[in-house]
């Protein structure tokens, strides 16, 4: 490491080794990612489809009781779904979330 004239010579040894802290912001990083994946894959266990006796796709594990569309009304859903997040992110502080455990997309 150069000095250019001027430049304060009282750098010390410790001024140049790694600081811990940054090996455990690495480590809470990987907990962090470990933690999300481990709750996206509970969500999608506790979620399952199922057809109903009418023909319409239902999906259970979200509320007490199913939430069912037919399968139009789900493909038309789906297409908006970068709007649907968009519009969460920009009325984050207007919307109401549940407690349950989520995954944060947001």
């Amino acid at each position: 490491m150069r000095r250019s004239e001027g430049q304060n010579n009282n750098m010390k040894i410790d001024d140049l080794a790694p600081n811990p802290e940054d090996g455990l912001l690495i480590e809470l990083a990987k907990i962090k990612a470990r933690l999300e994946r481990k709750l996206e894959d509970e969500c999608k266990i506790n979620m399952r489809l199922q057809v109903n006796t009418k023909g319409a796709l239902s999906l259970y594990g979200i509320r007490r009781s199913p939430i069912t569309l037919y399968a139009e009304e789900w493909q038309r859903l789906l297409m908006l779904e970068s709007e649907i997040k968009t519009f969460i992110v920009a009325h984050k502080s207007e919307l109401t979330f549940t407690k349950r455990k989520q995954r944060s997309i947001y």
